[in-house]
């Protein structure tokens, strides 16, 4: 099996186990969009531009973690009026992305994407 067709497959079992998920991006730490799933309807989203900013917010906070003594980033959230973005760092090479809706139970989002990172790792 291809490498775009397991990562879309973990992208789906994150679509099964999170009803409020709207977008999930993998891109790599340059910015290049590598696996994405939209749940949205109607409106869609950029997904290459999204996977650029996702690499660009993994390298912000990369920095700002180190630069005050916090150790390797993790992970990151940012919350809006109408949803929330998690960004999660998969190794040294890429970032997962995920859009929520703002009513998402943001525990369970993080524990169904932890759960999958070691494999999208061991992928990447």
């Amino acid at each position: 099996m291809s490498q775009a067709k397991e990562l879309t497959q973990l992208l789906e079992g994150l679509q099964d186990n999170l009803p409020k998920l709207l977008d999930a991006i993998i891109a790599t730490t340059d910015g290049l969009a590598v696996a994405h799933l939209s749940n949205r309807v109607g409106d869609s989203i950029d997904i290459h531009s999204v996977a650029a900013m996702a690499a660009a917010a993994l390298g912000l906070g990369k920095r700002l973690t180190s630069g005050l003594y916090a150790g390797g980033l993790k992970e990151a959230q940012v919350t809006g009026e109408h949803g929330q973005v998690l960004i999660y760092a998969i190794g040294e090479k890429a970032a997962l992305a995920l859009v929520v809706e703002s009513s998402a139970n943001v525990g369970m989002v993080n524990f169904v994407a932890r759960r999958i990172l070691p494999k999208l790792s061991q992928l990447m």
